[in-house]
């Protein structure tokens, strides 16, 4: 029998009605133990003494025991690793008083590592703020730390995985494009030095070689373009994002005079972004050009550009009316090389909207499309965290 719970049996031995409430609140106590699994600790820091119930021993699967810890004891069942991250804090929290949270790795009796967290707070202390009692409690949470050290590892792998799938794009991309350009220079000088001597149908099949290789190179510089975010660019600014609305704009004015479209942009406070300038303004620029091409036949193209704001983001809205999109290809559009019409309705590679989903979530947004159907219009949505913004809105 545990001598606490002995001493109190002799104490309420002529009190009947208190002893039985006692026995009930023990019976309560075990109760909850045996649902949460949660151990309880008592450490009496003028006597040094640490004290485990039963749950805190049978977790690191040992036999109760009465027998009081030291605190060389519990030092020498902590993993070294996190001993020399867990003694600080406990110290800090011995003089500040208050309560702690920690994860750290128990020696289990068969011998491996078993994940707990501890919990602590003082609960007495002496005339002169001095630490003299702490209470807390050993939760086993091993199979959740196992599960997220898992899922870290596995987000681990895939960077390294799509940093690896990157720089064979890049190289890929790169290195393609010089024997492609041979290629496309000989066929070239093959179609002048032949001029006048070809058949109708040889001619015809020398035009579609030249027209494949034309459209192979600005595949392969599109995914050139894909690779190169995120990649030995210019580096972060503080700017106003404005800026490069007004640069997308003013590189995008031929199309937008050919088009005769009328560009909408509400007013409202722009931020000042901790952003790479180029990408944003190539952000811009393949929203407000992809609202340009997919118009419908003899109709100007209208687009309307809003920034608002919500306690996590900064939200940016590119919408036009155009041609929309049907609800069962809105998942296809940021992916790489996917069209959803043919080239020959609408030029392009099908790399753009990818480039635009790459350089928001670099900077840790989101982008988002909706349209209410065919010939409805589309919206893009963005959102880029308040985090980058340099305090400054204009």
């Amino acid at each position: 029998m545990h001598p606490l719970r002995n001493a109190l049996q002799q104490a309420l031995a002529d009190q009947p009605e208190l002893l039985k409430l006692a026995e009930d609140y023990e019976r309560y106590y075990q109760l909850v133990h045996q649902a949460t699994g949660i151990g309880v600790w008592d450490w009496r820091l003028d006597t040094g003494m640490i004290l485990w119930d039963d749950p805190c021993w049978e977790m690191l699967g040992e036999a109760p025991s009465t027998q009081p810890l030291s605190y060389v004891d519990w030092q020498q069942r902590v993993h070294p690793e996190d001993l020399a991250r867990v003694e600080p804090i406990v110290q800090q929290q011995l003089q500040s008083g208050q309560p702690f949270i920690i994860e750290f790795r128990f020696r289990h009796h068969q011998g491996h590592w078993l994940w707990v967290e501890g919990r602590g707070q003082v609960v007495e202390k002496s005339e002169d703020g001095s630490p003299l009692h702490m209470m807390g409690t050993h939760t086993n949470i091993h199979q959740r730390k196992q599960a997220e050290l898992a899922l870290v590892a596995q987000k681990e792998a895939l960077a390294h995985s799509n940093q690896l799938l990157e720089e064979f794009a890049y190289a890929a991309s790169h290195d393609l494009r010089q024997p492609l350009r041979m290629i496309h220079s000989y066929l070239q000088l093959l179609e002048k030095g032949l001029e006048g001597q070809l058949s109708d149908k040889n001619q015809q099949m020398l035009t579609f070689a030249l027209s494949g290789a034309d459209r192979l190179d600005s595949l392969i510089n599109a995914l050139l373009e894909y690779s190169r975010v995120g990649r030995k660019g210019p580096p972060n600014e503080n700017y106003l994002l404005r800026e490069s609305l007004e640069e997308a704009l003013s590189f995008l004015a031929p199309d937008i005079e050919r088009t005769q479209a009328q560009i909408d942009i509400v007013p409202g406070p722009w931020p000042h972004l901790n952003a790479c300038r180029d990408e944003m303004t190539r952000l811009l620029m393949n929203l407000i050009s992809n609202a340009l091409k997919y118009t419908q036949p003899g109709q100007p193209p209208r687009v309307q550009i809003r920034l608002s704001t919500s306690e996590q983001d900064w939200v940016i809205e590119v919408c036009d009316q155009g041609i929309g999109i049907a609800e069962h290809n809105l998942d296809r559009v940021f992916r790489v090389f996917q069209r959803l019409h043919p080239a020959s309705a609408y030029e392009g590679s099908g790399i753009g909207l990818a480039i635009c989903r790459k350089i928001v979530e670099r900077h840790g947004g989101k982008i988002q499309v909706s349209s209410e159907g065919e010939n409805q219009g589309t919206c893009f949505k963005l959102t880029l965290p308040r985090h980058l913004d340099a305090s400054r809105s204009g």
